[in-house]
């Protein structure tokens, strides 16, 4: 699985199931927790670069897309995360 794909808003079902499917094989367990670590590991790399840069991050891939003759729309899961909590009316605390 490419960071490529796990950004791609059309890839993402696709992502989660694939995850899923792999978890299921997984022992101990903890099929969940295997199964969306890529997704949490994505998003929490992403958020800790600080403020937007989700937002450079979509436009990165965005631009990769495009050069591969193959532009689609990109959100990663923490741009997908922020848009949410602002479609909530969530403010900053800070």
């Amino acid at each position: 699985i490419s960071v490529t794909a796990l950004g791609t808003a059309t890839a993402l079902p696709v992502v989660i199931g694939i995850a899923i499917i792999v978890g299921v094989f997984a022992i101990g367990g903890q099929i969940l927790l295997y199964s969306l670590a890529p997704l949490y590991a994505c998003l929490v790399a992403i958020m800790s670069m600080g403020a937007d840069y989700h937002r450079i991050s979509q436009d990165r891939l965005h631009t990769r897309t495009r050069e591969n003759d193959r532009a689609a729309p990109v959100v990663t899961s923490a741009g997908a995360l922020v848009e949410g909590l602002h479609a909530h009316g969530a403010k900053k605390w800070l």
